[in-house]
């Protein structure tokens, strides 16, 4: 019985042992997760502090990045505001320019009506002046026709009362055109490199120059184009002056492209100012040298010297002296110095006429 007792004995001993030692591994087991937890909670904690720190960092890397941009947004701002302002004050004076401007046109385009208007009268005064012209060349060659005959002072009262009308119209002056025709003197010309013999001939308002070079057929085919011409200025009449002119210009550089040397002016609009030069001052004078001048509205200029009169029985007035230029006498008389005297005389006036009325 003792034994049964002490082998229970020794039984609750070894359980109580064994339980022991499980309780001792439990606490163990228990200690080290204890510690583990602890580790893993210093970590957190630690992993946490940085976390919060790079948290404000990030929160003053923000709002020192948003202070940048407000700065930066007023800038542009008020650069944009000053830009706006600049705009607004260019669309201001842009429209006050505008206005002045628009103004500034209507005041030119008054005045140009204005002068238009002007350009109109003064049209319609030169076809007077140029009528006028043609009738005073007329009347001129006429008289100094009867001044060479003996009757200028019976005729000259009988022409101031024909002509002392003033107002003649266009018709008068294609009529005095009609009665002029071929006016010529031997002349040299000198504005070339060359001297050029020729005739200098006044023909239905139009000037030539005409070199002895050129060929007798040349020279009728060039009085049968200008009596084409002439024929064609009857048929236009005024209202066809602009076509007129346009026609005569063609025909001129057509006809200088043909020979250098020729001449062709229309005495109204091709010629601006004719000069008259007289060497020496003494009756020997009357054989000296005689120079007309002529300068184009392209201010080109053309020397004609007129040949001296070989004729001493050429009677020369002295009181018209002023205005006479000689041409030169081929042996055939009084008569011919007369004319030629004559033709220059027309040659000159008639241009001085165009110019002071032009």
């Amino acid at each position: 019985m003792q034994a049964h007792i002490e082998t229970a004995v020794f039984v609750c001993e070894a359980g109580e042992a064994e339980r022991v030692d499980k309780m001792e591994g439990h606490a163990a087991i228990q200690q080290h997760t204890l510690q583990t937890l602890e580790e893993s909670k210093k970590a957190w904690v630690s992993e946490t502090m940085t976390l919060e720190q790079e948290w404000t960092d990030l929160n003053e890397f923000i709002e020192q990045l948003n202070l940048q941009k407000m700065q930066h947004l007023k800038k542009q701002t008020a650069s944009f505001q000053h830009d706006l302002l600049a705009v607004q004050h260019s669309l201001r004076t842009l429209s006050t320019q505008k206005r002045h401007f628009v103004t500034c046109l209507q005041q030119a385009i008054d005045t140009e009506k204005q002068l238009l208007d002007q350009v109109k009268v003064l049209q319609r005064n030169l076809i007077h002046l140029k009528a006028r012209q043609f009738q005073l060349l007329h009347d001129f060659l006429v008289l100094h026709k009867q001044e060479q005959t003996g009757s200028f002072s019976s005729s000259l009262y009988s022409h101031q009362y024909k002509y002392n009308n003033v107002e003649t119209t266009t018709t008068t002056m294609m009529m005095t055109m009609k009665t002029v025709n071929d006016i010529e003197c031997n002349v040299i010309r000198r504005d070339t490199l060359l001297e050029v013999h020729g005739t200098l001939r006044l023909a239905s308002g139009h000037l030539q120059f005409i070199p002895t070079t050129c060929s007798t057929n040349e020279r009728k085919s060039r009085d049968k184009a200008n009596d084409s011409h002439r024929h064609d200025r009857e048929g236009v009449g005024v209202g066809g002056d602009t076509d007129e002119n346009g026609k005569r210009e063609d025909t001129h550089h057509s006809r200088n492209d043909n020979n250098n040397d020729s001449v062709w002016l229309h005495l109204a609009d091709d010629i601006a100012r004719v000069e008259h030069v007289r060497v020496g001052k003494s009756e020997k004078a009357l054989h000296g040298r005689h120079i007309l001048k002529i300068v184009t509205r392209k201010d080109v200029v053309f020397l004609f010297e007129m040949l001296a009169c070989t004729n001493d029985s050429l009677k020369h007035n002295t009181g018209h002296s002023h205005h006479h230029t000689h041409a030169h006498a081929h042996a055939h008389g009084q008569d011919q110095d007369h004319d030629h005297d004559e033709n220059l005389l027309c040659l000159y006036n008639n241009n001085c006429s165009q110019h002071s009325h032009g």
